[in-house]
């Protein structure tokens, strides 16, 4: 028997998505940041001591930075919760800390002891992010901006994708926020 109908997963995924999307853009040093473009008069002298305003694209390290810190604390902030709603809906009812193993294995942290469970739990992640990423990629190597696509190809073409804070946003948060999604919930018995 299910643990949560399959209208509740689907209402707390979407209570999660919010949840992680509403995070970047309601925390104001998360927003992306463009210039004002009012008309200004030439010839007052306190315009030459304001410098003129920066634009912050998603790219700019400090929005970068502000959101990662935002998604962290609505990813965690999810993670928290799933032992609460596992609480309030299992029968006997089971406190906050009982509940908290099941909540684990659930979420896949703890890993099943026969090996094709463990196998199929682990590539039904990976292969939905391949998947996901598939089509950028595609794009990315049409466009030669993919290392080693160009001749003369180097290793520091490959180590300037992974370096700074975008490398560790496109290639390490963001496939693991990927991973970590419900889907491995439903996989594994929720619904």
């Amino acid at each position: 028997m299910p643990l949560l109908s399959p209208s509740s997963v689907l209402l707390l995924s979407g209570g999660f998505s919010a949840s992680y999307l509403s995070s970047i853009y309601l925390i104001p040093s998360a927003r992306v940041q463009h210039p004002s473009t009012s008309p200004t008069s030439k010839n007052d002298p306190a315009d030459i001591s304001i410098p003129p305003p920066t634009k912050k694209d998603r790219n700019h390290p400090s929005i970068i930075k502000s959101r990662l810190i935002a998604v962290s604390i609505s990813s965690l902030s999810s993670l928290l919760s799933i032992p609460l709603i596992l609480s309030h809906h299992s029968t006997p009812k089971q406190s906050y800390l009982e509940s908290i193993p099941q909540a684990l294995k659930l979420l896949g942290f703890v890993l099943p002891s026969d090996w094709k469970e463990t196998v199929r739990m682990l590539s039904y992640p990976v292969g939905l992010t391949m998947s996901l990423f598939a089509g950028s990629l595609y794009v990315q190597y049409l466009e030669g901006d993919l290392p080693f696509v160009q001749r003369g190809g180097s290793w520091k073409s490959l180590k300037n994708k992974f370096d700074g804070w975008r490398g560790i946003r496109n290639f390490v948060v963001v496939s693991f926020c990927t991973r970590s999604t419900l889907l491995n919930c439903w996989g594994r018995g929720l619904v």
